[in-house]
């Protein structure tokens, strides 16, 4: 939808992602070496994924997908 729409980020995003899918990694095998300190480190990792990128980041592409005036592409 962001190539479709025209966001110029979409690069950057991309790399984005990449490194919260390589931080997922991490943390699973963390999560089965039963890393005991990985609890703190998990919950600010959560908080900037939840937070920080899905409420501010992603919303930084809204206006290219619902333009106003513009059929949503999404439909």
């Amino acid at each position: 939808l962001m190539s479709e729409a025209g966001y110029p980020g979409l690069e950057q995003h991309r790399k984005i992602h990449q490194y919260y899918l390589e931080k997922n990694v991490q943390f699973c095998f963390a999560a089965m070496a039963d890393v005991k300190e990985l609890t703190p480190i998990l919950k600010t990792y959560l908080y900037d994924w939840l937070i920080q990128h899905v409420l501010v980041v992603d919303h930084q592409y809204k206006p290219y997908l619902t333009r106003s005036g513009e059929k949503d592409i999404r439909k």
